[in-house]
């Protein structure tokens, strides 16, 4: 309901919605810290982030995206950012400088690179993470191990391997297993 509010705030500029979703969004809040819900917490702090920036308090914004991150950087989640794209950017770039944890201005960082792109650019299409396997694979590149040696090593195939390589280069968005080892370093999965 919060996220049809700032829709309808954003097309139609009545203040109502979004003092609307604001207060939605205070009692969500409540109600996931007493019930122990800290993935849903940290999806309401997130749009209690993009709520205040709608009504214009831009350092209202912050506090609640820095426990947001806070929160999702143990677990790694992503998706909840990214999927708040630009609405997000800018807050992201103030908060990161008031971030106390080096590992939480890293997954900020991160974030940033992963769901921004220069003015006038799309955002890039960010897709689902890694699976485990994937992971698996991924170190096992990173460890310089050819598609066979790590066919052998899985008891895979190696063309399920190839097919796993290209998988995990989309999801990436890279070209190369340099670039994959690389793309992973900077997001904290290596």
């Amino acid at each position: 309901m919060a996220r049809v509010l700032l829709a309808s705030f954003d097309r139609y500029r009545r203040e109502a919605d979004v003092n609307q979703a604001h207060g939605l969004l205070t009692r969500l809040e409540r109600g996931a810290r007493d019930g122990g819900r800290g993935r849903s917490l940290i999806e309401v702090l997130v749009l209690r982030s993009v709520t205040a920036t709608a009504r214009g308090d831009l350092q209202g914004a912050l506090p609640p995206l820095a426990e947001a991150l806070t929160l999702a950087e143990p677990e790694g989640f992503v998706r909840v950012f990214l999927d708040e794209g630009r609405a997000l950017t800018e807050s992201l770039r103030r908060v990161e400088e008031g971030l106390s944890s080096p590992a939480v201005a890293r997954f900020c960082r991160s974030l940033l690179e992963a769901g921004t792109a220069a003015p006038g650019q799309p955002a890039p299409d960010w897709l689902e993470p890694l699976t485990d396997r994937e992971r698996e694979v991924l170190g096992l590149i990173a460890q310089g191990l050819s598609n066979g040696a790590i066919a052998q090593r899985l008891f895979r195939a190696e063309s399920t391997i190839k097919g796993q390589n290209r998988v995990i280069f989309e999801k990436l968005q890279v070209k190369s297993r340099t670039e994959a080892i690389a793309r992973a370093r900077e997001l904290g999965i290596l």
